[in-house]
């Protein structure tokens, strides 16, 4: 129901339903100036409360969403490390390990110049990975073991993403504090 509908309820039930006023969707009353004291009061009392309810709400619809996006965020630090650098570092190591699984075995013959090629997936080499504990011998299964963390990273984002998008979806189309309270508490994020 927009505000200005809403305006009309209340218009109707102060008994003012029938005076010379109209309004329009976002609020705005004409014809105030054909109104006696006593119905401007009632008048100003009334968009008084509709307008000011609307723009709490409005707001608080607002730190729903914002905090929406700090609880996808903390949820999307459960998979990643933070950080402007290291999505670079995630961003140029997904590039790297596509190209190392597309390349001949004679691109890869040469290791130092492999490694100076693909110096991001190649840090990984001799090292235990994290998150899967597979050990690392080569730029090939370095470069597979990025493509197959970033694939479980994927399918995490996208579960954080819709949960996200349904949540702050929801807040928009809520009548009521109330309302948003209750999405926010209902919010279920993705288990890892």
């Amino acid at each position: 129901m927009s505000m200005g509908e809403r305006i009309g309820q209340a218009l109707a039930s102060a008994g003012l339903v029938s005076a010379p006023i109209t309004w329009d969707d976002a609020g705005n009353v004409y014809g105030r100036e054909n109104l006696s004291p006593s119905q401007r009061s009632i008048l100003d009392e009334v968009i008084a409360y509709y307008c000011t309810s609307s723009k709490v709400l409005m707001d608080y619809k607002e730190d729903a969403m914002s905090k929406v996006d700090a609880e996808a965020e903390r949820e999307r630090l459960c998979w990643i490390t933070g950080g402007a650098g290291q999505a670079m570092v995630y961003s140029r190591k997904s590039v790297e390990a596509a190209a190392i699984i597309i390349a001949s075995d004679t691109d890869l013959v040469d290791e130092t110049a492999a490694r100076t090629r693909w110096p991001l997936v190649s840090a990984a080499v001799g090292l235990t990975v994290p998150c899967t504990g597979v050990w690392v011998t080569d730029l090939r299964s370095a470069a597979n073991q990025v493509r197959d963390v970033e694939s479980v990273w994927i399918s995490a984002a996208q579960a954080i993403e819709s949960v996200r998008l349904r949540a702050k979806n929801d807040i928009s189309s809520s009548q009521s504090k109330q309302e948003i309270d209750s999405i926010i508490f209902s919010i279920a994020w993705p288990s890892r």
